[in-house]
């Protein structure tokens, strides 16, 4: 009853709030304050919810769905966390509480002159979002009342899946601070001051929203058996695009801030970044990607609404820009002829363009599922269209990126002393792409990527060492993040396109030699449903042990494997498991009611079932009783099986003489069980392991460049909130 009455009294007061806003903007002055109390006491209102669903998750109450759906009994305290935001409810209230913590630091850093407008905007964002929560609530009750809950999915139980969810829901909720800006701009009519206050609002966004998807990757790549940190999945693409338009705005809102140009670009740019936001979520939310993605969610009741939120955003977004753009006036063409394209205002008038192109590109490819389904079964496009499209830009990008700092705002007259600027980078870059060669990069495309990357390095290193010292580390953050794109991309070469790796069968017990590795597999353990293979690996220096593992995942069970990775200072080697296979096979044993088999010396009689415990949500738990006879010993046991929400969860029995029983299906009409014999790792004889080894060098060039990028935009944001303030 506490949470939604929490979630009823945020949607009344929101609405009361927005109410007031609106009525101030056309004057009603006197409403200020009340439109300040009521946004108060709707923030208050989603805390009580948040508060109160973070209890039900600790407190086990299990009569609530999303507790039921996302916990059970023996999830571990630090994953009730993940727990909050697996579900979409969970992730509609992280997003509410974070839009109204936004809406109150807008409140008191921005002035009353803006918080009519800007608060119009978003107590209506916020009113949408409390919107869901009431059609979907995560206080909905479970009847008859379940003791126990399905269980979170295994591939959120990752220290990183902790973070990444609040990262990239900080930056979609700070996103919305520039599209706010823009649409109060052309309500007030002024347009020349609103990037000046939006500019550290949506750095900040930016930098978030990034870090997010950094996280994402190395989650990826450190808990996925796959190989890779970006597979151009529907779900990531749709985080990625809003980023590449919020790089696209930070660019041109440096132009309109220090030349007065792109004012209309940048109100559009604003506007399409935030309706991004709102169509990635419905692209990860709505059901239509469930098919080809596995992050995708399957389809809910707020899909329709949702898709309404976003048909009006986009609608009212774009009428109101066409509506105004006469009057916006500044530099309708973007790029003056004083300034021309050889300037710092033509690079990053190109940067602009760039990264919106990508977007485009980006946002088509995701979206193909739902333009094919239009005209006959749904299809997606190959991980080979993005790279291809993408490639391009991303090398113009590097060009821009090492010449912009060398050139002044207006046109540059002295052609020569700008190349001659450029001179040392570029000799230290040919030296590089030498030195590719000597070690085996003969690619013309590779070295190509690998001299133009070098060169965006190098020519920002000498401008980054100037800058400190004249101005202070707080002035760097730009050239930081440019030297992050030029390490990002050596790393992103250097890790596919430079890789090497092979498949290799390890039997128990026997030594195996790949890529210049000694491969000992030592044996097989089974931990609630997980396998863990023990691998020994001798790199002629030292000898790790690995334990890399393979299990079951997703409410329609997906095999899923989690590899081991070695971390070295020239790459890392990646190990994955692929399957086991045994001379003598692991035992399958269909037996009636009262029906007796041996393996081996090992008598297994199957008597009865156990009553199956069940829930009108369709949670089994079934359990064989067996009696086991090995020599002079006889036990009584059962083996259960649960029907989770992440999968199949069996509890095996220890069988007397070594080795474990597994209940694979479960037949009570019939009378029949399955029952699984895995044997002792000591009896498995013949045993092997195929493995996938395969090397990642400069793969730590990949995460510090992104990192590196990151931090440098975060410490631009702070700088701006800095001169701001």
């Amino acid at each position: 009853m506490l949470g939604n009455f929490a979630i009823y009294t945020a949607l009344v007061t929101i609405f009361l709030a927005l109410c007031s806003y609106l009525f101030k903007t056309f004057g009603r002055d006197y409403l200020l304050k009340f439109g300040r109390k009521m946004f108060f006491l709707h923030t208050i209102a989603l805390l009580v919810s948040t508060g109160y669903l973070f209890y039900s998750l600790i407190a086990q109450k299990f009569e609530y769905a999303y507790v039921y759906q996302f916990t059970d009994k023996t999830l571990e305290f630090r994953y009730v966390i993940s727990a909050f935001w697996a579900g979409q409810e969970g992730t509609y209230l992280l997003w509410a509480i974070l839009g109204a913590a936004i809406g109150l630091l807008l409140i008191k850093r921005e002035g009353e002159e803006w918080e009519g407008p800007l608060l119009v905007f978003v107590s209506g964002v916020q009113l949408i979002l409390v919107l869901f929560l009431v059609i979907q609530s995560p206080f909905r009750e479970v009847i008859p009342n379940p003791t126990d809950g399905l269980g979170l999915n295994p591939l959120l139980k990752n220290p990183w899946m902790v973070i990444h969810p609040p990262l990239v829901f900080i930056g979609y909720a700070l996103l919305l601070v520039p599209m706010a800006f823009a649409l109060g701009a052309m309500w007030k009519k002024q347009y020349g001051d609103w990037v000046n206050r939006a500019l550290p609002w949506t750095l900040l966004g930016w930098t978030f929203l990034g870090a997010g998807i950094i996280v994402g990757g190395y989650w990826a790549y450190r808990v996925l058996g796959w190989g890779g940190y970006w597979s151009w999945d529907p779900v990531e693409n749709a985080s990625l695009v809003p980023w590449l338009f919020g790089a696209a705005l930070v660019h041109g809102m440096l132009v309109q801030k220090y030349r007065s140009g792109l004012r209309k670009t940048n109100i559009g740019l604003a506007i399409t970044t935030y309706v991004f936001v709102i169509y990635a979520t419905f692209l990860t939310r709505s059901g239509v990607l469930a098919d080809f993605s596995v992050h995708a969610f399957s389809r809910t009741p707020v899909y329709l609404y949702l898709g309404i939120f976003l048909f009006l955003l986009t609608a009212g977004g774009a009428g109101f820009f066409f509506f105004r753009m006469k009057n916006i006036g500044g530099s309708s063409k973007g790029i003056s002829e004083e300034e021309s394209f050889l300037s710092k205002t033509g690079f990053l008038a190109l940067s602009v363009a760039g990264f919106s192109i990508s977007g485009i590109l980006i946002i088509l490819g995701t979206s193909a599922p739902i333009f094919t389904g239009w005209f006959g079964p749904p299809s997606s496009v190959e991980e080979s269209f993005y790279v291809q499209t993408n490639l391009p830009i991303a090398l113009f990008l590097c060009l821009l990126l090492a010449g912009s700092v060398y050139l002044p705002w207006k046109r540059n007259k002295e052609t020569g002393s700008f190349f001659k600027k450029l001179l040392i980078p570029l000799i230290l870059s040919i030296a590089g792409g030498l030195v590719a060669i000597f070690l085996g990069v003969y690619s013309p495309l590779h070295l190509l990527i690998i001299v133009l990357s070098l060169f965006a390095f190098w020519a920002n290193v000498f401008p980054l060492v100037r800058i400190w010292k004249a101005k202070g580390f707080l002035y760097t953050g730009g050239y930081f993040s440019h030297l992050g794109v030029a390490i990002m991309l050596i790393g992103f070469l250097a890790s596919t396109a430079l890789t090497q790796g092979e498949t290799i069968f390890l039997t128990l017990g026997e030594s195996q030699e790949s890529l210049g590795y000694t491969l000992n597999f030592e044996g097989k353990e089974i931990i609630n449903d997980r396998e863990y293979y023990r691998v020994l690996i001798d790199d002629g220096k030292k000898e790790h042990e690995v334990e890399p593992q393979v299990y079951y995942a997703g409410r329609e069970p997906r095999r899923m494997r989690e590899p081991a990775v070695l971390r070295y200072w020239w790459g890392d080697l990646y190990v994955s498991p692929l399957e086991t296979q045994t001379e003598e096979r692991e035992r399958t044993l269909t037996l009636r009611r009262g029906e007796t088999t041996r393996i081996g010396d090992l008598a297994v009689t199957f008597t009865s079932f156990q009553a199956p415990e069940h829930s009108e949500q369709g949670a089994i738990r079934v359990g064989a009783n067996l009696v086991l006879s090995f020599e002079d010993q006889e036990i009584e046991a059962t083996a259960t099986m649960a029907r989770l929400s992440w999968g199949w969860d069996r509890e095996p029995v220890l069988a007397p003489g070594g080795g474990n029983l597994y209940l694979e299906g479960a037949h009570p009409d019939d009378g029949v069980a399955v029952i699984h014999f895995v044997p002792a790792i000591g009896e498995r004889k013949g045993e092997s392991l195929v493995v996938e080894i395969s090397t990642r060098p400069l793969i730590m060039f990949l995460f510090f460049g992104t990192i590196l990028l990151m931090g440098g935009v975060g410490l631009a944001s702070w700088r701006r909130f800095v001169e701001k303030s």
